[in-house]
């Protein structure tokens, strides 16, 4: 089968190159059943997961913050800072 004889048959269909393409487009997106039960799925799998991600990280936010010192407007974890106050007071001052 030859080039013209592919775009002959391509035009018999649909009348024209970009009409049977189209018409090729939407028999691949209506038979799409399947496809579609399958995104649901995998959202409805991502929306749990970042509502227990969310759970979560609410119950980790009571750690105690407190501004950074040396730093205007900024806040750090207070157990960071305490943990080795000497290494935060050396990379400020590498800033």
């Amino acid at each position: 089968m030859g080039a013209s004889e592919s775009t002959g048959r391509r035009r018999s269909r649909g009348g024209s190159t970009v009409g049977s393409f189209v018409e090729e487009i939407e028999h691949i997106s209506t038979g799409g059943e399947d496809t579609a039960a399958i995104v649901i799925g995998v959202a409805a799998v991502v929306v749990a997961g970042l509502v227990l991600w969310g759970l979560s990280d609410s119950a980790g936010s009571s750690k105690k913050m407190m501004k950074a010192p040396g730093r205007d407007g900024h806040m750090i974890y207070r157990h960071v800072f305490e943990r080795d106050p000497s290494s935060y007071f050396r990379d400020l001052r590498r800033k």
